[in-house]
C-alpha cells in the first residue's frame, strides 16, 4: 500500500520551509552540524571552515539551548551511551564540557594538541586506527530550558505552515546516518 501510494504521488519541487525535526533525525543534526564543528583540532586547520573559532563568548544558539560533551556519562535513561570513556587515546581522563550555555559558545573539545586560549587537553582526543587522535565528540547532549510535548510542538509545525502560507511542512523522525563535510 505505501510503495503504491509513493509511486502514485505526485512529484514535488524542491523544498524550502517548516520543518521539525525529532528522535534520531534531530540528534545526527546536532552531531554533525554542531558537534563536528566544537572539536578543537577544526579550529587550527585552514582547510576547515572554522565555522566558530571566532565565536568563543558569542550567542550562537537561542538562550534556552545548552550543550554539553559527557563522555563519562554511560546512561541516559534506559539507552546505554556509545560515547562513554573513562580515558581518552591519549591517557587523558574524559571530562564534561560544556560547550554551550544558554546559548553562548563557551569552549572547544579538546585533544593534547592545544589552540590559542585552550592550552590543554578535556579528555577529547580520540583516534581511528591507524590514525593520530584529535578531538572528538563522546555523547554530545542537548538540553533546552523550553519544552512542549509532541503534540504541543505538532500544532507549533503546522501553525508555522500557515504562519509562512506553505502548502506543508516536514516532519522528519528518523534519519540513516549521518556525513557532513567541515571543511573551506
Amino acid at each position: 500500500r505505501e510503495v503504491d501510494a509513493l509511486r502514485n504521488a505526485p512529484l514535488v519541487e524542491p523544498f524550502a520551509g517548516p520543518a521539525l525535526l525529532s528522535g534520531r533525525a534531530a540528534a545526527v543534526f546536532f552531531h554533525e552540524v554542531f558537534g563536528h564543528r566544537a572539536e578543537g583540532h577544526r579550529q587550527k586547520d585552514i582547510t576547515e571552515g572554522q565555522t566558530f573559532t571566532r565565536k568563543v563568548g558569542e550567542q550562537i544558539l537561542p538562550e534556552f539551548l545548552t550543550i554539553v560533551d559527557d563522555p563519562t556519562q554511560a546512561r541516559q535513561g534506559a539507552s546505554v551511551l556509545l560515547g562513554n570513556y573513562p580515558y581518552d587515546d591519549e591517557g587523558v581522563q574524559a571530562q564534561r564540557v560544556t560547550l554551550v550555555d544558554k546559548g553562548v559558545l563557551k569552549t572547544f573539545l579538546m585533544s593534547r594538541s592545544p589552540l590559542v586560549g585552550f592550552p590543554s587537553s578535556n579528555g577529547h582526543g580520540r583516534r581511528q586506527i591507524g590514525a593520530v587522535p584529535v578531538s572528538r565528540q563522546g555523547n554530545l547532549i542537548v538540553r533546552s530550558e523550553r519544552t512542549v510535548s509532541n503534540a504541543q510542538l505538532r500544532q507549533k509545525l503546522i501553525e508555522e505552515i500557515k504562519r509562512q502560507g506553505k502548502p506543508f511542512g516536514l516532519l522528519i523522525d528518523d534519519i540513516a546516518g549521518g556525513f557532513t563535510f567541515t571543511g573551506r
